[in-house]
């Protein structure tokens, strides 16, 4: 998926809307990992499970939760 398809992208809710529709999934059911604090607060006002990926831990209140590199994904979501 790419944001020039739609008339909305990122950190519109309409493009989240959008996403879930396409893969058919409710937002509780998604988790949206992202640099940029704008976009991770779109989602999480949209009900997904947000990361925020930045050295700045969170400093935004824009994420659920925060990680300084993907590598610490593990940390937040259960590995199985």
């Amino acid at each position: 998926m790419q944001n020039f398809d739609w008339k909305y992208c990122k950190p519109f809710p309409e493009a989240y809307a959008k996403a879930l529709e396409i893969v058919n999934a409710k937002a509780s059911e998604c988790v949206f990992i992202d640099d940029n604090p704008r976009n991770t607060k779109g989602a999480l006002k949209s009900g997904m499970l947000s990361i925020l990926i930045s050295e700045k831990q969170n400093m935004y209140n824009c994420s659920y939760y925060s990680i300084s590199k993907l590598l610490d994904l593990s940390e937040v979501i259960a590995v199985e």
